[in-house]
């Protein structure tokens, strides 16, 4: 009996291990391989990631490709964060602003539900801040201006640079152009703060009743101080800040 039973074992082995590599083959095929999982993680990795700022900049570039301003709006306000640490909206300010464009959540909740928007998720903070933007301007953020805005220096006759060129192109913008033709022109507009640059300046200062009179030393007439870049920001600064680069200098 012993010598029959280890026959039969022996050829019940023998014909069973055939089916046993088939079936651990079968195994294989059905389970991932380290290989395979680590390209499944690799594909993860490269998908949007909202808790992730270089992400969010990139999402908030895309969005806001036709309106440049805003994306320095929110790399002030919140440096492209929608989430904190713990994975929670970001908020900020005493006013508990919310997201990458720090809205004020209390104020513009019910308005922003009202629109279908959900401000405390990225679509919806983006998708609100472009309403916003298209009925209110760049108001909601003038607290943090003194970051974003395009013109950030003093300019006054003699000042030279990028600056001085987009002075001039949102004076031209808006009705207080700088020369009918040649340098300065809309669409010609220069580097150098001249004397008709100067003259543009007045006529804007003393249309927004910021000064009439006195000189850049007495009164800053025909200079570009503090209170003359905040007034700028009240015009229509989207069709000379069109330009992506226009907005490198910091």
């Amino acid at each position: 009996m012993p010598r029959i039973a280890c026959g039969v074992l022996a050829a019940v082995t023998l014909w069973a291990a055939p089916l046993m590599v088939a079936q651990a083959q079968t195994a294989d095929t059905n389970q991932p391989t380290t290989q395979s999982i680590g390209a499944q993680t690799d594909t993860n990795l490269s998908a949007f990631d909202p808790y992730n700022p270089d992400h969010v900049e990139g999402r908030v570039r895309a969005y806001f490709a036709d309106i440049p301003i805003m994306v320095e709006i929110a790399r002030c306000e919140s440096d492209f964060h929608m989430y904190d640490e713990f994975g929670n909206p970001l908020y900020g300010g005493t006013g508990g602003m919310v997201g990458v464009f720090q809205e004020a959540a209390a104020l513009h909740n019910d308005a922003a539900k009202d629109l279908g928007l959900n401000i405390n998720t990225l679509e919806g903070n983006l998708a609100y801040a472009r309403h916003l933007y298209e009925n209110q301007g760049l108001a909601p953020w003038y607290a943090s201006a003194k970051c974003w805005s395009p013109i950030k220096t003093t300019l006054q006759q003699g000042s030279v640079g990028k600056q001085v060129v987009l002075l001039q192109k949102i004076l031209n913008a808006n009705g207080f152009v700088i020369a009918e033709d040649g340098p300065g022109a809309p669409g010609q507009e220069s580097t150098t703060f001249g004397p008709m640059t100067v003259d543009a300046v007045k006529r804007f200062q003393c249309t927004m009743g910021i000064v009439c009179k006195g000189t850049p030393q007495s009164t800053g007439y025909g200079m570009v101080g503090q209170k003359t870049r905040m007034a700028l920001l009240k015009l229509d600064v989207h069709t000379a800040l069109a330009e992506p680069n226009s907005l490198s200098v910091r």
